[in-house]
């Protein structure tokens, strides 16, 4: 090779080098070049975990980039060294339902979507009961483990089916030989009984759930007071009920007969964990707090005031959740009250409210109005979508009437029903909301136990399941 070839290599070779070694220093620190506006800049990237299914195909503008792993436990994806911009993602498999949404990416920042669900497009429904039986109704108990089947048998008695969740095994107590409505007044898990009220017999009915002992209340109750203008029963502590009958507070011992006037003009109650007892009180609506000692009520404790919207033919309901978060509701107005304990006040978060459930993170809570969905966060969420404590959402408005709904066990994900469906949607509001259908069902009511991912379902007076944990 000639001096002169050599030199013209040479000047090659370091005008590649000063050209290659910044790109390559630029690519090291996570920068890469955008063609569109000849420059670099500063990566960011996208990180996904799926909840289920296993092996999801994940996409980013109609490109695949990643399948993710086959062992739940590691059924997430990071992708990195992104461009900064806006992605069209599309995270599917065969035979399920695609979860598509625009997400940006940031300079030097990684943005996430967590617990991502992708449901099949065909799911098995099971039918639960037997075909000479029919279920009115049906309702949950506070812990969520077991299921109370209000049922028909075909010599048209009422039977009370009392399902254990976990074990799929279930108790039936006779009501009685007629049919009858049953409307859940109380149910108390730590002795095992539940009082139901029926209109069409205008009686109070407990049961004792273990060994299937049923008492009227019309039948034990003293001849001083009656089952009429009774507005309210609560089960307290061993063989006690406390009876709220015009304004006044009562507690009778079902075992004793023994009935024991408490205290006058109150609206509502609701007994609490041992001996205490919290109670609403007439004209004013005073917030109290006392406890039960030989047979009265002592160390009184004013909390707050509530200011109610209309006159004094309002009927308050108090609510203490499993997180010790107190909610007033009022069914009048729909209002749905927060008790502020810091300061002894109540929060206002909206009206018009007609069911309300506490997530299982005891982070939210997820309430129905007539054709909204909304959530309520009780305290701040510290990952992607963030969310702040007292912050509300509308998560979904249609023009139908909400039947339902049902926390997902993510506790990012609600199923909610309306006309003759049930559909499953996203809390994350970036961009569009997925939204997943479950299954056409004549006016369905649902309940969803988390623990056993089994979806229950009350459509034409039978109750059908779906078993999620096989998705």
């Amino acid at each position: 090779m000639t001096l002169r070839k050599r030199r013209i290599l040479f000047f090659i070779s370091i005008v590649f080098f000063l050209i290659l070694t910044p790109i390559l220093v630029e690519y090291s620190r996570g920068f890469r070049f955008n063609f569109k506006t000849w420059q670099f800049v500063e990566t960011g990237g996208f990180f996904f975990r799926i909840h289920s299914p296993t092996e999801a195909q994940i996409s980013l503008d109609d490109k695949s980039v990643k399948t993710t792993s086959a062992f739940s436990y590691f059924n997430n994806a990071f992708i990195q060294n992104l461009t900064p911009g806006t992605y069209n993602v599309k995270i599917s498999k065969d035979n399920y339902q695609d979860w598509r949404k625009i997400l940006k990416i940031e300079p030097q920042l990684v943005t996430e979507a967590q617990d991502i669900v992708l449901i099949p497009e065909d799911l098995e429904l099971k039918l639960y009961n037997k075909p000479t039986q029919k279920i009115k109704d049906f309702y949950w108990s506070p812990s969520k483990k077991s299921l109370a089947l209000i049922k028909y048998n075909e010599k048209n008695q009422t039977i009370l089916g009392i399902l254990n969740l976990d074990s799929r095994n279930e108790t039936e107590i006779l009501i009685s030989k007629n049919i009858i409505t049953l409307n859940l007044q109380d149910w108390r898990e730590d002795n095992n009984r539940i009082v139901f009220h029926s209109k069409n017999e205008g009686d109070f009915i407990i049961i004792n759930v273990i060994d299937g002992k049923v008492q009227n209340l019309d039948a034990i109750l003293p001849p001083q007071i009656s089952i009429k203008d009774i507005t309210d029963i609560k089960l307290g502590s061993q063989d006690n009920i406390f009876i709220l009958k015009d304004s006044y507070l009562y507690m009778f011992n079902t075992s004793l007969r023994l009935l024991m006037f408490l205290k006058k003009n109150i609206a509502s109650i609701e007994p609490a964990n041992g001996d205490s007892i919290y109670y609403i009180t007439k004209p004013d609506f005073l917030f109290t707090k006392s406890f039960l000692k030989d047979k009265s009520l002592i160390s009184e404790e004013i909390l707050g005031t509530i200011k109610f919207k209309l006159g004094e033919d309002i009927t308050p309901k108090i609510n203490i959740l499993n997180s010790g978060h107190i909610f007033i509701d009022e069914a009048t107005t729909g209002l749905l009250l927060k008790f502020l304990s810091q300061n002894n006040s109540f929060l206002e978060i909206d009206g018009d409210v007609t069911k309300f459930y506490l997530s299982d993170d005891e982070k939210k809570i997820l309430y129905q109005k007539k054709n909204d969905l909304m959530v309520y966060y009780l305290e701040d969420i510290k990952i992607q979508p963030y969310k702040y404590a007292n912050q509300k959402e509308v998560v979904l408005n249609i023009p139908q009437e909400i039947i339902s709904s049902q926390w997902f066990e993510t506790n990012k994900h609600v199923f909610y029903s309306f006309g003759d469906s049930i559909k499953f949607i996203e809390l994350d509001n970036r961009d569009n909301q997925n939204i997943a259908h479950i299954i056409d069902s004549s006016s369905p009511d649902i309940f969803y136990d988390g623990i056993n991912e089994m979806l229950y379902i009350l459509s034409n007076e039978n109750m059908y399941t779906i078993n999620f944990s096989a998705i």
